[in-house]
């Protein structure tokens, strides 16, 4: 369920892609992840590097990232692999990069089992400093979420920051965010609020925006947009465990 990718962080902007059970090997994902990393570098200069491990540059390693992946299989508590339960992996900002423009790329994909949320992807930014405000334009936070649609082939992504997930208990599914991404078999039984912006993606997919703004949880306008789409998708809640 959506509560298995809430961030804990409180004053963060953060991309949260979703989709059900899906088997798929390291290679199948390795070639996913870097659509997504090749997709999201012409967005702006702070997605252009990345490392994972600690210290190994993402870039000068593609050919090995499927071994790495491999290797972060799911194991259970005595340490057996556990085939259906998928990958957790990622890469994040170098240090070198200042804290307030670093960010994070979590996966957990290839899961087979589980619930409406099986897998997930979320882009997260290091909220331990304040972070650089120009990073949070509409125009940049769009592109990211697109460059995840793109890539991961999600049920339902949200652009969101942990003023307004803090708010208040929401629906598991849909919760109120500054962006909300559907599916073409969910954007088919949609009806959006007159509130909102909505995108007819290529795919057949729609968006769904509060706002063209930067998100602002201070602003009324911008947070009753955000919980009029939030109520409109509720019928879309059972829908969604069959993706």
């Amino acid at each position: 369920m959506m509560r298995e990718v809430i961030t804990t962080k409180i004053n963060n902007y953060f991309i949260a892609a979703c989709w059900g059970p899906r088997s798929e090997k390291q290679e199948a994902l390795a070639l996913r992840f870097f659509r997504m990393i090749d997709a999201l570098e012409p967005i702006n200069a702070d997605f252009e590097q990345w490392i994972y491990d600690r210290k190994t540059d993402l870039n000068a390693h593609r050919g090995d990232f499927a071994n790495f992946i491999a290797g972060k299989i799911e194991r259970d508590d005595f340490g057996e692999i556990n085939h259906n339960s998928g990958y957790w992996f990622g890469v994040r900002s170098p240090d070198k990069c200042a804290p307030e423009r670093r960010f994070s790329l979590q996966c957990h994909a290839g899961k087979s089992i589980g619930d409406d949320f099986a897998n997930h992807v979320i882009f997260d930014e290091d909220a331990t400093v304040p972070p650089a405000e120009e990073l949070h334009s509409y125009i940049i936070f769009r592109s990211a979420l697109l460059a995840i649609v793109g890539a991961w082939d999600p049920a339902t992504v949200e652009a969101n920051c942990g003023w307004l997930v803090q708010r208040k208990t929401y629906d598991l599914h849909f919760r109120p965010a500054w962006m909300r991404y559907l599916c073409p078999s969910l954007a088919m039984q949609a009806n959006p609020p007159a509130s909102t912006i909505v995108e007819h993606l290529p795919n057949g997919g729609i968006l769904l925006s509060a706002t063209d703004e930067i998100f602002d949880v201070d602003n009324p306008r911008h947070v009753a947009a955000a919980e009029e789409i939030a109520a409109a998708l509720v019928p879309l809640g059972q829908q969604i465990k069959s993706l």
